[in-house]
């Protein structure tokens, strides 16, 4: 390009200099003249590059103010050529402008001409304002020319100014899509991290941070607060400069200057007036606060010498309350703030509460004078308590949550400030009855399902009583307990007397819902008071059993065991009295809540009983067993007296064994009643009822609950089961008497003639004989006899029999699935298979029908377990052929040629198609056509050619329909033939002796031309057959 295009140098530098923008009536604009000039090397302009970037600077200072879409500052144009100008990383200039000055040396006078700063301001306010590709374009020019100019251009900039440039970048951080947040902040390059590491530089170096920290307080603290919340991810860019702008920003609040202005025990004013000021507008202010106590008690850590070096406080001790109480006071800030946020978001202000607590915790700011953090506790642990309050309804779980996670930090902080509210907690936790549900029985429910009765709780409180117990406390321990069971049950008494006077003691009157509640004007309920004597019942077997009685004089403990024998006479037996009074009334009073309180009783005397430390002799009265074990099969009596009942009785029967068969019996009678493999239980404490037991418990989703068919399997795989020769030879017993009723039936007579119609034909589909075989399939082979091997085995084959006939079309293939799983392991274990009739079974076994009714992963199970007991067989009669005995492959051998002569469209899917490649697989790889005389080898001769003749039609069919490249598509032909080919080579047919070694011999090369020479190489041969399989 000449430079007449651009007129001479000053005609140049007068169109650059113009008012109007194109300089001319039809004249390019200015950046056209510009980049023209730059990009013309025959050009000729002294200091060209200075001329036209100290033309760019000024137009972007002149129009930053403009509006987006005609503001240079937005137009990629500009930058492009400033970034091709300045991009030079220092080198000289001598072959574009004939001047050997450096970038820094003609750039530096510039940038002290025309500030960036403002340029560099204006950029990042008017980015958010275009869209997010152009801006991906626009922030890489940008952040090129930045890189060079920002070095040079920074030293001579305020940190007001560059305070302003650090809102800037706040501001666009704020507005930047949250989706592609990494890539926007990828592309401004080190535009953020120059402009935050200039700014931490000039502050610290500032003469007046007080001025500049108002300044931040009163107009960016906003935006400062929005940038902590980016979600960073992944992106190392964006975590770098949220870091850094989090450092700049406590750097700027918790310096030395503004700590020293600070008086003694309090918080900056402006710092709390201003965060308030930022929770109306941004409740995200609370994740915050958190993050800036713990800054703020480090920075003081870090300048405690400057801060508290003066007089009689230089003192060590004096220096750490110091510390503390500065950190106290900024808690109490924070403290205060989040309880003027009010509800606005709740789950986050409880959040907040309990991070604040944990690092009040790790900082170690609680001591024992410092009275101001103690009473600030106290009221946080007043709040957790009160939101305690509805602690059974689903809504507030969260909230409970939170606030147990409170008290359990203050309670590490100094237990002193829990300890006076912890009988409240305790009534919290399980529930206490006058702030609970109004419907007692949903209040059992959850008391049971409580923290405070969970199985690791109530292990660790054991563990702490009888550890932690001093010798002075436990009889007064005791008496506390034991007194407080006394004092529910005659309150349970006193409010079942009542309701029974209400409710009248003549005929029935108006039926009352069930799970009656309490009224405002003090109506009774015992319901609620059994509740409440259940949960002192378990107190009390729970403490009195874990007594540390070994640490008191013999004399207490005989104390004690008095108390106990006292109350225990004075309770137990009129509490069961009472519900069997109210259980055989004939008004049918409902009798709930005297359950509850019997089975809670006999919980405690079974407790009691059975604590060591006591070693106490609880009599029982032998009627009272006597109506427990009518109670226990009452269709009226609820779970959980059921439980107890069942678990008092079983304990009796250790010390009058002539009374175990029958309670056995009626354990087990109540069981088979009341107990199924859909009830199951998810491990954690809960009500006994069906909605409890099929409500598997949330932190039990994934895992398998406890149910009957869990334990029986768990049991049956315990070595220690089996090793109880009484145990397994009664349960050995019971399964065979529930195996043989098929004992009966001839089965050599079904399988002799198996037109003949059974007459047993519901004998071995019953559900018992199933279940049966299932069980046996978890029972050890090694402890099962010889003997009850030989039977288990007769009666699984006249099962299978009587199953697999035609008129047994209602019988699940599952049934049939389990005899033959339990025969092949057995056969397995024993290693042989030889009993009357092995042949006759085995053509039973090989026309198996394959039912309709499996599903694909059933019926190939079906299909591998059948074919691995047939393998089997065949094994045992080819063996005995090898020793002469061939009659029986001789009779296999022609049932397989009768097979094959049916014909094809009527074999599809046959499963003696199966059997037979089985059969010639099994015959190929474990023996040798030596080992057999010529009557049985001249048999497999005419089966092979019989094969021969079928698998060749079948690979001609296929290879008339398909390409060879499509033969594995027909995968069942392919293994036809190739069992056809192992039985060829097998009998050493000498031809495909040949072609196989071939296809042996290119096992490297193309695997589908070897495939397709193989088949052409057959084919031929087989045309030279005629049906009969003679040469033509």
């Amino acid at each position: 390009m000449s430079s007449t295009t651009h007129g001479s140098a000053q005609d140049f530098i007068r169109a650059l200099k113009a008012s109007s923008d194109p300089p001319h009536t039809g004249s390019p604009s200015k950046i056209k003249l510009a980049q023209n000039a730059w990009d013309d090397n025959g050009f000729y302009l002294p200091n060209k590059g200075e001329v036209i970037v100290e033309w760019l600077l000024t137009r972007f200072l002149k129009d930053k103010a403009r509006a987006s879409d005609v503001n240079p500052i937005m137009d990629t144009r500009y930058w492009q050529l400033l970034s091709d100008i300045v991009y030079s990383s220092n080198r000289t200039q001598a072959d574009l402008t004939g001047s050997a000055r450096t970038i820094k040396s003609w750039l530096l006078p510039i940038l002290s001409r025309v500030p960036i700063a403002p340029i560099v301001i204006a950029f990042l306010s008017l980015l958010s304002s275009i869209e997010h590709d152009a801006q991906l374009v626009l922030n890489k020019l940008v952040s090129r020319s930045i890189a060079v100019l920002w070095p040079i251009a920074v030293p001579k900039f305020s940190p007001e100014t560059l305070l302003e440039c650090l809102a800037a970048v706040l501001s666009h951080l704020a507005a930047l899509q949250f989706t592609r947040l990494n890539e926007t902040v990828e592309s401004l390059g080190a535009i953020p991290l120059s402009i935050v590491s200039a700014y931490r530089t000039a502050f610290a170096n500032s003469s007046n941070k007080r001025k500049i920290y108002s300044t931040f307080l009163q107009n960016h603290l906003l935006y400062w607060i929005h940038g902590m919340h980016l979600n960073t991810g992944d992106g190392a860019h964006l975590q770098e400069a949220v870091a850094g702008i989090y450092a700049a920003g406590v750097e700027t609040m918790f310096g030395v200057d503004v700590l020293r202005s600070l008086e003694e025990g309090k918080c900056d004013p402006a710092l709390k007036n201003a965060l308030a000021g930022t929770l109306a507008p941004n409740a995200s202010t609370l994740d915050v606060l958190p993050r800036l106590l713990r800054s703020f008690i480090q920075s003081v850590r870090r300048h405690k010498t400057a801060l508290f070096s003066q007089g009689s406080n230089r003192a060590t001790d004096n220096v750490v309350a110091q510390v503390q109480g500065a950190g106290t006071a900024f808690y109490a800030m924070c403290d205060e703030l989040v309880t003027r946020a009010g509800n606005i978001e709740p789950m986050r202000i409880w959040e907040t509460r309990i991070k604040c607590l944990a690092i009040v915790e790790e900082e170690r700011l609680h001591s024992v004078g410092n009275d101001p953090l103690t009473q600030i506790l106290r009221e946080n642990g007043d709040t957790a308590l009160e939101a305690l309050r509805g602690s059974w309804e689903e809504q507030h779980a969260q909230r409970v949550d939170a606030a147990m996670e409170i008290i359990s930090v203050l309670t590490r902080i100094d237990y002193d400030i829990v300890s006076p509210t912890l009988p409240s907690i305790w009534k919290r936790l399980i529930l206490n009855l006058q702030a609970g549900p109004d419907d007692a029985r949903k209040a059992f429910g959850l008391v049971n399902s409580s923290a405070l009765f969970s199985f690791t709780f109530l292990d660790r409180l054991t563990k702490a009583i009888h550890g932690f117990l001093t010798p002075g406390q436990v009889q007064d321990v005791t008496k506390l307990v034991l007194q407080y069971l006394r004092d529910t049950f005659k309150e349970f008494k006193e409010q079942d007397k009542r309701f029974t006077a209400d409710e009248g003691s003549g005929a029935r009157k108006k039926s009352r819902r069930s799970g009656t509640t309490v009224s405002v004007d003090g109506h009774p309920n015992p319901e609620l008071a059994a509740v409440t004597f259940a949960s002192a019942a378990r107190a009390v077997g729970l403490v009195v059993g874990s007594l540390p009685l070994h640490i008191i004089p013999e004399e207490a403990c005989e104390e004690i065991r008095s108390l106990v024998g006292d109350v225990h006479s004075h309770v137990i037996p009129h509490a069961l009295k009472g519900s069997y009074k109210a259980m055989e009334a004939a008004d049918r009073r409902e009798t709930w809540a005297w359950q509850i309180v019997a089975a809670a009783a006999l919980r405690v005397h079974y407790e009691l009983s059975t604590a060591r430390v006591l070693k106490l002799e609880l009599g029982s009265d032998s009627s009272a067993t006597s109506q427990l074990r009518i109670f226990l099969q009452h269709d009226g009596t609820v779970p959980e007296f059921s439980v107890e009942i069942a678990r008092f009785l079983l304990y009796q029967v250790s010390s009058d064994p002539d009374q175990a068969s029958s309670v056995f019996d009626n354990v087990l009678h109540y069981l088979e009643r009341h107990l199924d493999n859909e009830t199951s239980w998810s491990g954690k404490t809960h009500r006994l009822t069906p909605e409890a037991g099929h409500k598997q418990d949330e932190c039990q989703q994934g895992s398998q609950g406890v149910n009957a068919a869990n334990f029986m399997r768990r049991m049956l795989h315990d070595a220690a089961f089996w090793e109880l020769p009484n145990v397994r030879d009664v349960f050995m017993t019971q399964i065979a008497i529930q195996t043989a009723s098929v004992d009966q039936v001839d089965v050599e007579h079904l399988l002799s003639y198996p037109e003949r119609k059974s007459v047993h034909a519901d004998i071995a589909t019953s559900v018992p004989l199933y279940a049966t075989y299932k069980t046996l399939l978890h029972a050890p082979a090694e402890y099962l006899s010889r003997s009850a091997r030989a039977d288990f085995l007769q009666r699984a084959r006249i099962a299978d029999v009587i199953m697999s006939r035609p008129e047994q079309q209602q019988t699940e293939p599952r049934l049939l699935l389990v005899v033959r799983e339990f025969m092949r392991r057995t056969f397995m274990h024993m290693g042989s298979v030889e009993h009357q009739g092995a042949l006759l079974f085995f053509h039973h076994l090989v026309k198996t029908r394959l039912s309709a009714e499996f599903d694909d992963p059933s019926l190939n199970e079906f299909v591998s377990v059948t074919l691995d007991v047939i393998t089997m067989y065949m094994s045992a009669f080819l063996k005995a052929a090898q020793r002469g005995d061939e009659d029986a492959v001789v009779s296999i051998v022609e049932a397989f040629s009768r097979f094959l002569e049916i014909p094809r469209e009527q074999t599809t899917g046959a499963f003696q198609e199966l059997c037979l490649l089985r059969f010639i697989e099994t015959l190929t790889e474990n023996y040798e056509a030596s080992q057999f005389n010529e009557r049985v080898l001249s048999l497999l001769q005419r089966l092979y050619e019989r094969m021969s003749t079928t698998s060749c039609s079948r690979m001609l069919a296929v290879l008339s329909t398909s390409a060879a490249s499509d033969l594995y598509h027909h995968i069942d032909t392919l293994k036809a033939w190739s069992r056809t080919l192992a039985a060829g080579r097998w009998l050493q047919k000498e031809v495909l002796d040949i072609v196989l070694e071939e296809l042996y011999a290119s096992g490297n090369g193309d695997g589908n031309t070897g495939l397709e020479n193989v088949v052409a190489t057959y084919i031929a041969a087989a045309h030279t057959l005629d049906l009969d399989g003679e040469t033509s």
